[in-house]
């Protein structure tokens, strides 16, 4: 069982945890505060993680008071850095995993671009100053299994925190001024936890590794309050203003947007946050007839999706969604995707119940594989990920190579990094030496998935899996555009 610390549970992020909890049975969480253990103590922590039998810290507490920090700076920096340090020594000395959160104030942000996890940090207050010194204790020391995720702007349902503070405002006052030239990009708690959840079993570096992690978008904390108020259905007048115009002890940086390539080229996916809200601006100013969302199949329960459903109903949309599934629609690859479709309401209603696939699928995986030699060089034995799976059979963890040998009638997603040889990825094995597999080609790769094979011509077998691996389900939403389209002729016949 992986026993699992949560510090600062009663936070934003570590009340988000909380909440996920339940969805992973194999993690035992022992949560904790301020009033159940002091992190500033050594001997108490040490005492506290042999006793529990932990083997992960996720350390979520922190002194967030940004500008009482100016005046407690003692208090910060045993919390924001001394803590960290000890929690940094004792998964060292304990060969335990350690995730630590830190901050976009790390940097000055005198940037004009995203920063990235090398640029070089210079905070400008006493609360950036702390988390820093907490970031390089742990690179210091550098226990082993260990990651540092900097986040931005971070708000959620519980806590103290930005929207809770508008919406509160917005229930008092009929103006409000709001600063207009400090740029970042707001985080829901909920999606950062659900990426540390995500990376938890991925960690396995000699070295401390640095993360940014966000939403996507980029906003002034003006534009943010105006999304705020708009979601909210709060009438209030807001005013832009410049920092200047809203002196505080401590100085923010103007600039914290936070680069995610990092992150994604790892692997953790991020739900879109508040930059739906664009969309919605974009959708009621247009009015179409028909929109068609797409994504994840996951993304139909989330909190962006109510509020788009809240929204588009406000609009005057009727709402038609599902799961589709590709091998329904003629595809290989047994791949879920939602789908939303809004007609506006005097046209006729879309209903995705109604759409029929227009292609037929193969019969089997061989019918769509090239014909590669044999003896060519792209069979190998791929010796570590046999030697891998040997050893997660042995200790019971149920991992098995997807291996294919042509008579499947279906295939499961393929990723967009598949060109990389991942353990989870999918292999053909070779008819005669079964020691020997390969990777699908770009050309397979469309195929499988139904996608037009022109769309990769002339790009390399990297990028043309990345293309590949990003696409949308072609065939179901190919469907789904036909009928939209007979809809769309009826609505304008």
């Amino acid at each position: 069982m992986n026993n699992i610390l949560v510090t600062g549970s009663n936070g934003q992020l570590g009340s988000e945890i909380k909440a996920l909890a339940l969805k992973y049975a194999n993690y035992n969480f022992i949560f904790t505060d301020v009033a159940e253990l002091d992190i500033t103590n050594h001997k108490v922590v040490e005492e506290f993680i042999n006793a529990h039998s932990i083997n992960t810290i996720i350390n979520c507490a922190a002194y967030t008071a940004v500008d009482k920090a100016e005046e407690q700076v003692e208090l910060a920096d045993k919390i924001n850095h001394l803590a960290v340090a000890n929690f940094a020594q004792i998964a060292k000395d304990n060969n335990i995993k350690l995730i630590h959160i830190s901050t976009d104030y790390v940097f000055d942000g005198t940037n004009y671009k995203p920063y990235i996890e090398t640029d070089v940090p210079n905070p400008q207050s006493v609360y950036g100053r702390t988390k820093l010194a907490g970031e390089s204790a742990i690179l210091t020391i550098n226990p082993k299994n260990t990651i540092i995720i900097r986040s931005s702007w971070v708000y959620s349902n519980y806590g103290n925190n930005f929207v809770k503070t508008m919406i509160r405002l917005g229930g008092e006052r009929d103006e409000l001024n709001v600063v207009a030239d400090q740029i970042g990009t707001p985080t829901n708690a909920a999606d950062l936890a659900k990426a540390i959840l995500t990376i938890l079993p991925k960690i396995k570096n000699e070295k401390v590794e640095l993360f940014h992690f966000s939403n996507e978008g980029v906003c002034s904390w003006y534009d943010f309050a105006k999304a705020i108020f708009e979601l909210s259905s709060l009438d209030i007048k807001i005013h832009p203003i410049e920092t200047n115009q809203y002196p505080t002890p401590a100085k923010r940086p103007y600039y914290s947007v936070l680069s995610k390539n990092k992150i994604k080229e790892a692997e953790f996916h991020n739900s879109a946050g508040a930059c739906f809200y664009y969309a919605l601006q974009f959708i009621s100013a247009c009015r179409p007839l028909y929109i068609l969302l797409e994504n994840v199949s996951e993304y139909i329960k989330s909190t962006s999706m109510a509020v788009i459903r809240s929204v588009l109903s406000t609009l005057g949309y009727e709402l038609s969604e599902s799961v589709l599934n590709g091998v329904e629609f003629g595809t290989l690859e047994n791949r879920d995707r939602m789908c939303l479709v809004a007609s506006l309401k005097g046209v006729p209603k879309f209903q995705l119940d109604k759409v029929k696939p227009i292609k037929q699928k193969p019969q089997n995986l061989s019918s769509v594989l090239e014909d590669i030699p044999l003896e060519a060089k792209c069979w190998r034995e791929y010796q570590h990920l046999a030697e891998k799976e040997k050893r997660d059979l042995e200790a019971g963890k149920g991992f098995k190579r997807a291996m294919y040998d042509g008579s499947e009638e279906s295939v499961s997603t393929i990723r967009r990094l598949y060109n990389k040889a991942g353990s989870c990825d999918q292999y053909l094995i070779h008819r005669s030496e079964k020691k020997l597999s390969r990777l699908f080609t770009p050309i397979e790769h469309a195929r499988i998935k139904g996608i037009p094979e022109d769309i990769i011509k002339g790009v390399s077998t990297t990028t043309a899996h990345e293309i590949l691996g990003q696409s949308i389900c072609f065939p179901v939403f190919e469907a789904v555009g036909v009928s939209l389209g007979g809809c769309f002729k009826r609505s304008i016949a």
